[in-house]
């Protein structure tokens, strides 16, 4: 009788034990399962446009624009914001369907369903999907203050 008493005792301690561990580890445990993402600030372009003088004579002027790297236009844009859950701030993405222009030097112009303060995906470890839970590297957060020691690096 007094065995099973010890390893009663021993058992519930190991389980509390393995409780407490995985209470104060489950953060971490979900931030190494979300898709680790990369998103910047889509820059300012300027585009060659032509337009018709008072006189009739086709001139040449250009115009800034936003504009997103050609490359990006490949595969899925995702529009990278924050969000509270369960009392903290948490990174999600959206599905962007954006309307696009002229090209310049790698750039295409931006139209229409991304704004200038959005953040784009720029790079992403997993598959993303509309609505889904990130981990942001190297991300500015709404206040503009980075959300971690390094800076927005942008290649613009």
């Amino acid at each position: 009788m007094k065995i099973k008493t010890i390893i009663t005792a021993i058992v519930a301690v190991l389980f509390f034990t393995v409780m407490i561990f995985l209470t104060f580890s489950a953060r971490a445990i979900h931030n190494a399962s979300l898709p680790l993402v990369t998103a910047e600030k889509l820059p300012s372009v300027q585009f060659p446009f032509e337009y018709t003088d008072e006189s009739g004579n086709v001139m040449t002027g250009t115009k800034s624009a936003l504009a997103i790297r050609t490359e990006l236009l490949d595969s899925d844009i995702f529009i990278l914001y924050q969000r509270e859950k369960n009392g903290d701030l948490r990174y999600y993405v959206r599905l962007a369907e954006i309307e696009t222009g002229a090209e310049n030097n790698g750039f295409t112009e931006v139209l229409s369903g991304i704004g200038y303060g959005d953040k784009v995906v720029v790079n992403t470890d997993k598959e993303l999907y509309d609505g889904c839970e990130v981990c942001a590297n190297n991300v500015q957060n709404i206040s503009g203050n980075s959300s971690d020691s390094s800076s927005v690096i942008s290649p613009f």
